[in-house]
């Protein structure tokens, strides 16, 4: 090789690792969205997916948000009219055959009625609500566990980040 060819190399090489890491960019957060669990309500006219579930000081913050996938959504109540025994049988997270409730502080801070938004035009504002419910957190062994909320399927296979 010549002096001048590697010159010429050398001064595209730049160039080069900017186009790899633009076209790596487009593609992370398409990527790590399709990597959260997601669930449809019972409309199918949106959708639950976890943002997050970090254990804390014995707490399991778990953090949804709701997506419309119609192009315009006239709303949806998930629950509501709840009765006192629901609030420790229909909100937990479970794994390997062990569930873990609403913590106390969970139980006050949770909405009594879930209800999703409108949205009138899917591509401007496609998110149309949000849920945070804190429970008592498992064990540290265990690093994935399932949400259950009434109105919802499971929602299955959440992994737990420790803080």
């Amino acid at each position: 090789m010549t002096i001048s060819a590697l010159t010429s190399i050398r001064a595209r090489w730049p160039h080069a690792l900017m186009l790899c890491g633009l076209l790596l960019l487009q593609s992370l957060p398409a990527v790590h969205a399709a990597e959260r669990p997601t669930v449809p309500t019972a409309s199918t006219n949106a959708e639950a997916q976890v943002m997050r579930a970090i254990r804390k000081n014995g707490e399991l913050t778990v953090d949804l948000r709701f997506e419309t996938t119609a192009d315009t959504f006239g709303g949806e109540i998930i629950y509501g009219n709840l009765q006192p025994e629901d609030w420790k049988n229909q909100f937990y997270v479970e794994a390997d055959g062990q569930r873990w409730p609403l913590s106390s502080e969970g139980q006050q801070k949770a909405p009594a009625e879930l209800r999703l938004n409108f949205s009138y035009d899917r591509k401007k504002n496609p998110r149309v609500g949000t849920w945070q419910g804190k429970f008592v957190a498992p064990p540290a062994t265990v690093t994935e566990v399932t949400l259950k909320l009434p109105g919802l399927a499971p929602i299955p296979a959440i992994p737990i980040t420790d803080r």
